[in-house]
């Protein structure tokens, strides 16, 4: 329960960040290079874009940033898991 709250506290803002109610371009143009360093801004904004033919997004959304922070993502998971599943099967 209590692990919740503090997931939830930090979800929050990145929920927020992340275009899902309100379009990014409607943020300062000053925080749109921060706002790009997001994976899910890029999965959202390129939804969108597939969804509606007019939609204008944000300068820098890249399915390639996507992909890159999935097979980085994968391959860290891969090399925790043959780090520490040795360790794990000697207990």
């Amino acid at each position: 329960e209590e692990v919740g709250r503090i997931v939830r506290i930090m979800v929050m803002p990145l929920f927020f960040l992340s275009g899902a109610i309100f379009p990014l371009q409607s943020l300062p143009h000053q925080y749109h290079e921060y706002i790009l360093y997001y994976p899910a801004v890029h999965v959202i904004e390129l939804i969108r874009l597939s969804f509606f033919e007019n939609y204008h997004t944000m300068e820098g959304i890249s399915l390639l940033y996507v992909a890159w922070w999935i097979l980085g993502s994968f391959a860290l998971g891969l090399a925790l898991h043959i780090r520490f599943s040795v360790r794990a099967r000697a207990r």
